[in-house]
This record gives C-alpha cells, structure tokens and sequence, in this order.
C-alpha cells in the first residue's frame, strides 16, 4: 500500500490496519460495490487501487471522478458522458467515466458531494447496469466495478436529507472503514521509519533522523490531515534540517507548548484556535456545545477546530437544535 500523492509505501503493523487490509482483500476478488470511509488525507484512494489491483480486474482501467471538484451541472455529463447538442456548448458527443472505466474500475471519491440528479441517476446505474448519457434516449449496458469513498457519516446525511437512503444502503453493503493515524501510533511511527531516508533519496539529501527525544510529540500529535499532513511536515522537516536530525525545532508548525507535559495543539494558519478532538458521532449534541463553548460562540472557528467545513457544521448545529 502507497501514501496519497507520495507514491511512499505504508508499513501495516497495527491490528486495526490488517483488518482493513484483509477486509480489502476479501471483497477484491468479488462485484460488490465498495464504501471505504475514513477521514480526510488517510489513504481512502489509495486503499481503493490497492482492491483494484488485488481484482480480476487489475489490468483495465482504473478511473478516478473527484466528485467535489466538478461543476454540479457538469456532474452528469461526467460521469455517463454526453450526446452533442445535448446542452449548450456540447460540439461533439463524450464518453463518461463509466464508459472510459469499461470492465476496471470507477473511483466515485467523495461520493457525498454528488448532487440529488446525479445521485438518483446513480442509484439507477447501479440497479439496471446500464447508462444513458446526457441527451441520449436509449440506454447502454456498463460493466465497472464501483469503489466509492466519504470522509463523512452518510447516514446523518441521509437523516439531514441530504443523501438518498435508497443509494446510501445500496453503497453501503460493503463498508470499509481507515481509523485515523492517532488511533495508529505503532503504524505512524513505522510509517516515519520508513519515510525518512526514502523522502531522503527523493530530496537527494543525506540520509537523517528523527531525534529520540522528539518521538513523543510527534506520536501524540493528533494529526487532523492523516497521511497528508505527515508527508508534507516531514518534507518540509528533512529540507530545513541543518545537524542531520528532525528535532522539536520542527514541530513548530504543529505545536505550542502551554506546560512541559501538555502541549497545547495549534493549526500554522490559525495560532488563536486549538483543535477539538476529531468528530466520533457526528450527532453528538455534547460536542457540538463544548466545541462552540470553546470557540466562544463563533461557529466558523468552531468549525475549522471540529474539522468540519463550515457549512456541514452549520447543518449539524441546527440540526441538533443548539442556539
């Protein structure tokens, strides 16, 4: 298993992650459609071309639609193409991402962000195998493999109306869950170890360390951004040291110490905010007081401390009826 984006090998040593490894391995080598959730930056992607290429269908395509960052009028024609003239400026017919995804593999990432059209037309697909592209009258029978992946609770979402039960349970069938990197010390610091001189030989630099006595902050570094954050700190980490070591002086960014025992947690962005402890139940009415509490009442810092873009939190509170 590699990072994101790193191309970095993942060392599993913690029981929790060769549980997710074997589940992966098991449900590779059958149809069903695959839910991976986890948070964000912990390898959701990742974990989702490791079932590829544990499948029959490893050598087809493996194709990614990052449903977030596509216009939402644009979604459909993403994903099950088009005929031309099917809207204005559609000069020629496209293929979707299904059709491109022909027998391999279609990666729906963030698969909450699809919009109500996109997701009805979705749950069709996934009932008929078959699409119909944008504009088209006839259907056509599609065989992919659907991986899709979330770094929210869907069903809070489906209980907020915001996402179809009917496709939520059809996703659903086979969940694979990532814990979080601070439930995973063992695997963070194996993880590190392994890092260290082969970001090292990427930066052509000579190979260094982590200092012995800088461990301790790094493994009780809550790390919200999971393997993302991990990769970038230690890059940056390795280029700015001097002595051959990775010492407390680095951990700058990631820390501002209140007492010598308990460090007090602080994003660069925001030196004023201190993380909450990351959502567990995202209809917690408890946390969602205490976070505002901290956050004295102001619901975009208490977001940002929540890890939660500002307008699900918003959603949330209402949700939850907090004043």
């Amino acid at each position: 298993m590699s990072s994101p984006g790193s191309g970095l090998p993942l060392p599993v040593v913690s029981a929790a992650m060769r549980d997710v490894m074997s589940a992966a391995a098991l449900w590779a080598t059958r149809p069903d459609t695959i839910l991976i959730t986890g948070e964000t930056g912990i390898g959701k992607t990742t974990l989702a071309h490791r079932i590829h290429e544990m499948s029959a269908r490893a050598s087809r395509p493996f194709i990614t639609v990052e449903c977030g960052a596509i216009a939402e009028s644009l979604i459909e024609s993403e994903l099950f193409g088009h005929v031309k003239g099917a809207f204005t400026g559609a000069t020629e017919g496209r293929a979707g991402a299904f059709v491109s995804a022909r027998k391999g593999t279609l990666l729906l990432d963030e698969v909450q962000n699809l919009s109500p059209a996109a997701q009805t037309r979705l749950l069709h697909v996934l009932d008929t195998k078959t699409i119909r592209p944008v504009g088209a009258h006839l259907h056509h029978p599609v065989d992919v493999r659907i991986i899709a992946t979330t770094n929210q609770d869907l069903g809070t979402l489906v209980a907020d109306r915001m996402f179809r039960s009917d496709l939520y349970f059809r996703l659903n069938h086979v969940t694979i869950d990532i814990p979080p990197l601070r439930e995973r010390t063992g695997d963070l610091r194996a993880i590190l170890t392994q890092w260290v001189p082969l970001l090292c030989q990427e930066l052509d630099l000579p190979v260094k360390t982590i200092q012995e006595d800088t461990w301790d902050l790094v493994l009780a570094h809550p790390w919200p951004g999971n393997l993302r954050e991990v990769y970038h700190w230690l890059r940056r980490s390795l280029l700015e040291s001097a002595n051959g070591q990775v010492s407390a002086t680095h951990l700058a960014v990631l820390y501002t110490p209140s007492s010598p025992s308990s460090p007090g947690i602080v994003p660069s962005n925001a030196l004023s905010i201190e993380p909450y402890p990351a959502f567990r139940t995202r209809t917690d009415r408890q946390y969602c007081q205490d976070v505002l509490a901290r956050a004295h009442g102001n619901r975009r810092v208490a977001s940002q401390m929540a890890g939660l873009p500002r307008a699900t939190f918003y959603r949330l509170v209402s949700h939850l009826g907090i004043d």
